[in-house]
């Protein structure tokens, strides 16, 4: 199925049904498609389509009007030079919403080289995926709803079973992300599965470029906490962050417990390496009216949100320039800084990784190409 050089838009706004511009999937009705994961629909091409206007994208409530959807059962599809902007939900997005038990969540997804802004919910939602890569695309001003925190890409397992615990071999490179809530978030649930040390996501962020992130309040949100993220890795995540450029994040990486609970440490393991961490800002207004002002500085380069995670949680070879923070969330779950554990994050800075001006060509500019001067060159490690 390809879909090609095709123009969606000015879905009525007010309605109380959802629908994708574009939808691919196979039905969860017993009564007309087995269950099983074998039975699929399969190389699914949308090229160079234009979707706008699809609903209501400052629209406080929720209703799934996105962009491009698969869903069930679907395998080998792409997204591709395509132009997906101001929708009441997702640009793109994966997920086995309503499947069967043993339906599986669509695989092997490319999404690439598209311009995704202004969606009410996420650019790109990997509700549930296996095999995904997520690259070069370009991906802005994405805000909050009732149901999400407007990230530019977001990796969950909504709607996961025994067989399909958590989305799997999830690839995002080469993107640029800014002017949202979050910019990379990573959010998983184990209820009705059972934990182990084999049952976990794989994420592999490498050469994006994050940039403007921060805390702005949605109308119907009254945390300021929960925003402003560059990467947000939550539990149960092996992530590596490799080569990253985060400018102007309010708060630029945490690792997140997800639940107060210790054991689940053993299932998580986050390697930052390479990245360059730089302007941590203050507060500052929103552009757009619904939104207000954030409420008070919180922020920082690197959060560990539980010390139990520190075992598990390896970073070296960054450079830190810039009002630099470092936080880790002692055992009571609460947010009081433990010195002795915000120490090791500083032992680490003052090994490999670097405390110095990038010497990049303009940031004010968005260029971020290092000067023949820049600290940052042959610095890094090949430790892949």
């Amino acid at each position: 199925v390809a879909v090609r050089h095709c123009y969606f838009h000015d879905y009525p706004t007010g309605v109380s049904l959802g629908a994708s511009a574009i939808n691919f999937r196979v039905l969860h009705d017993s009564g007309h498609s087995p269950n099983d994961s074998t039975h699929m629909t399969e190389h699914c091409v949308v090229y160079d389509v234009e979707i706008a206007e699809w609903g209501d994208w400052q629209a406080v409530t929720t209703i799934d009007l996105g962009g491009v959807a698969f869903h069930i059962n679907t395998k080998n599809g792409w997204v591709v030079d395509s132009h997906i902007h101001h929708v009441q939900s997702h640009g793109v997005t994966l997920s086995r919403t309503l499947a069967l038990s043993q339906q599986a969540p669509p695989r092997d997804i490319y999404v690439c080289r598209n311009v995704i802004h202004h969606p009410k919910e996420y650019g790109v939602g990997i509700k549930h995926g296996v095999k995904v890569a997520v690259t070069q695309n370009k991906i802005w001003r994405v805000r909050s709803s009732a149901s999400s925190q407007g990230s530019c890409v977001a990796v969950l397992n909504h709607d996961r079973v025994q067989d399909w615990p958590y989305p799997d071999n999830v690839w995002i490179i080469w993107n640029e992300c800014y002017d949202a809530q979050r910019g990379i978030h990573s959010s998983f649930d184990s209820s009705g599965i059972t934990e182990s040390s084999s049952i976990r996501s794989r994420m592999y962020a490498v050469t994006n470029l994050v940039h403007h992130i921060l805390p702005y309040l949605a109308r119907c949100e009254s945390s300021y906490g929960v925003y402003g993220f560059g990467f947000n890795i939550d539990a149960r995540t092996e992530a590596w962050v490799f080569n990253n450029t985060l400018f102007k994040c309010s708060k630029a990486i945490k690792q997140t417990a997800g639940a107060a609970d210790d054991t689940l440490a053993q299932y998580s393991t986050t390697i930052v390496q390479n990245n360059v961490v730089l302007d941590v800002p203050d507060c500052v207004n929103c552009p757009d009216p619904p939104y207000t002002a954030c409420a008070a500085p919180d922020d920082f380069h690197v959060w560990v949100s539980r010390n139990a995670f520190l075992d598990y949680f390896g970073m070296d070879y960054n450079l830190h320039y810039g009002n630099i923070r470092f936080v880790v969330t002692g055992q009571s779950g609460t947010h009081k800084t433990n010195v002795a554990d915000v120490n090791v994050l500083h032992s680490w800075l003052n090994g490999s990784s670097i405390e110095s001006d990038p010497l990049l060509t303009s940031t004010s500019a968005l260029n971020f190409r290092p000067t023949s001067s820049s600290p940052c060159k042959n610095a890094g490690i090949d430790d892949t």
